[in-house]
């Protein structure tokens, strides 16, 4: 998070002065409340409005595909001097925020953006993006550890239930690269539930998220999301947001 008027700033709208001018003078909206104090803090995906004009227009929308190594933390920085997201981009990427995570140890795709209304839809379980990942287990992996990795899991979080798991091939050293299919993002869901099912996690790597995939992207590498994709995420969410005509 920053503070708001650094967001408005490097909006380009106006000077950071100017912008705190504006905070103080009641003139700054944050998610559709009035904001005065220089010490309000936002992420870049909020919606902000000065004198009633969003500011997230204001910027342009960039949408970044990148590919996170293990051992890299999903936030703009670290009080424990880790290494972070924001460490891999340029100085015109810097506002990015990833509305996709992983957790440390993983690796693979994550989202970055500065649109806020496409984070919204990210964030909001009900759109249920599909999420692919190749996962790494020990042990075998047999129809009836398939059965159990499928299988609903209580946790302290609620109930989930994995979308599809495959076996993709047996691994050396007793181990089984899987493939796994979810709609739910808490980052250590998948290890969890493979934990349960006697399969402990060695590696882990998103490959996928709805219609945007890692593909070759090397390590720490990033790439623009084409409009024609995020048009895709626009117009299903736009489906799904429909609500079925009541019969009468």
């Amino acid at each position: 998070m920053e503070r708001i008027q650094k967001i408005i700033a490097n909006s380009g709208i106006m000077s950071r002065r100017k912008a705190e001018e504006a905070l103080i003078q009641g003139r700054v909206e944050l998610n559709g409340r009035v904001v005065t104090s220089l010490g309000t803090k936002a992420l870049v995906a909020d919606e902000i409005r000065v004198d009633g004009e969003s500011v997230s227009k204001k910027r342009k929308r960039t949408t970044l595909a990148f590919h996170k190594p293990a051992e890299v933390i999903c936030t703009k920085k670290d009080p424990f001097g880790r290494t972070c997201i924001r460490d891999f981009l340029p100085a015109k990427h810097q506002d990015l925020y990833p509305v996709t995570r992983l957790d440390y140890r993983s690796e693979g795709l994550v989202i970055l953006t500065n649109d806020g209304e496409l984070a919204q839809k990210w964030m909001d379980r009900s759109h249920e993006w599909v999420r692919t990942y190749r996962v790494r287990v020990k042990g075998q992996v047999q129809e009836a550890s398939i059965r159990r990795l499928q299988a609903k899991c209580h946790l302290e979080e609620g109930t989930f239930q994995l979308k599809s798991v495959k076996v993709m091939r047996e691994a050396p050293k007793g181990k089984t690269d899987i493939e796994i299919e979810t709609t739910d993002s808490y980052p250590d869901l998948i290890q969890r539930i493979c934990y349960r099912a006697g399969h402990p996690v060695i590696q882990l790597r998103c490959v996928g998220a709805g219609p945007i995939a890692l593909g070759s992207l090397p390590r720490g590498g990033a790439r623009i999301v084409p409009e024609g994709i995020l048009l895709q995420i626009q117009e299903a969410s736009a489906v799904k947001k429909k609500k079925p005509k009541r019969r009468h």
